[in-house]
């Protein structure tokens, strides 16, 4: 099941709004075939290690499966792929290992049925915390039916985004601006709020230290304001932002932004780059959470904590781990 998660891994969400997926076929504990799901609409990685298996001279028939998400098991006009669970059962395999149930409610279990009804030994929930954190982003899609959501914010060391007169360059040190641009890379879009583009001008694309783009592909830009579309609402503008391709969404500010998408609970991932600052007074990080005691208090799970030159990167997420049940 490790090969097969770091197949699956190989290449990082270019396969989205579908999960990243690797299977491995032994037999006798010799590895016949593996593949991984390369590209949206194309193979899957079950159906890719079958074939690899073929081209390797061996019939996959009487082995194992390790696969990191349960096969799919259905047809509509929008899949690209027929049944996965099909193409298994067609090939004789005789008993699959799978590491996470897939959360889409149109698959969750029911490829599981579909080849234990077959007479196919299933084991399941194999490493699947390590299966579930490679999916953060499609498992978000798919249950929350909007983007992902990673809040970035530098900040002093007593909680401010932003001196009293606005001027925030640079509240963090080189080190975590150079991160920042690998956040960007990853994401499909940048988001700030119409004040802090106004105030700080930022590129919000992937550059290097004098400020000239990078080559390769840069995120869309987005500048929000509450007053340019005052019907809308933020699950709204987010659901439109899906429609239109955009998965992964970084948020930089400012504080308004920040503490509306806290407050809404649209955020999946938080960033927070602290320097070891003070300024007394200036722009907070965010206002009112509408918390009032110490046990409603917002918690990163999953959390890791690094130095960044000068700097204190805390990473962490909304949700931490969870078993899916079938």
């Amino acid at each position: 099941m490790k090969r097969a998660l770091y197949l699956s891994e190989q290449l990082q969400n270019t396969v989205l709004p579908n999960p990243m997926v690797g299977a491995v076929i032994v037999r006798d504990g010799k590895v016949l075939g593996e593949g991984l799901h390369e590209n949206y609409g194309g193979k899957h990685a079950e159906e890719n290690a079958l074939i690899h298996c073929r081209i390797n001279g061996y019939d996959p028939a009487e082995s194992e499966m390790y696969v990191t998400l349960e096969p799919c098991s259905f047809s509509n006009a929008g899949k690209h792929n027929g049944p996965c669970t099909e193409k298994i059962i067609a090939a004789g395999i005789k008993t699959v290992v799978i590491a996470r149930a897939d959360p889409n409610p149109l698959v969750r279990g029911a490829g599981i049925r579909a080849l234990r009804d077959a007479g196919i030994a299933v084991e399941w929930a194999v490493l699947e915390e390590e299966a579930a954190r490679l999916n953060r982003i499609y498992e978000v899609l798919i249950q929350n039916k909007r983007p992902y959501i990673h809040l970035k914010a530098a900040i002093t060391m007593d909680g401010f985004i932003a001196a009293a007169d606005n001027s925030s360059k640079w509240i963090s040190g080189p080190e975590s601006r150079k991160r920042v641009m690998e956040f960007r890379r990853e994401s499909d879009a940048v988001l700030v709020g119409r004040r802090t583009f106004e105030i700080d001008s930022p590129s919000l694309s992937v550059h290097d230290e004098d400020g000239q783009d990078l080559p390769g592909p840069q995120p869309e830009k987005i500048v929000i304001s509450r007053n340019e579309n005052p019907e809308q609402s933020l699950e709204e503008f987010l659901l439109t932002l899906r429609q239109r391709g955009l998965f992964r969404i970084l948020v930089e500010g400012g504080r308004e932004v920040f503490n509306s998408f806290l407050k809404a609970g649209y955020w999946d991932r938080l960033t927070v780059f602290q320097t070891p600052d003070l300024l007394g007074r200036g722009v907070p990080f965010c206002g009112d959470l509408g918390i009032s005691g110490i046990d409603g208090k917002m918690v990163l799970e999953d959390r890791e904590t690094r130095i960044s030159g000068r700097d204190i990167e805390i990473d962490g997420y909304r949700e931490g781990f969870r078993c899916l049940r079938v």
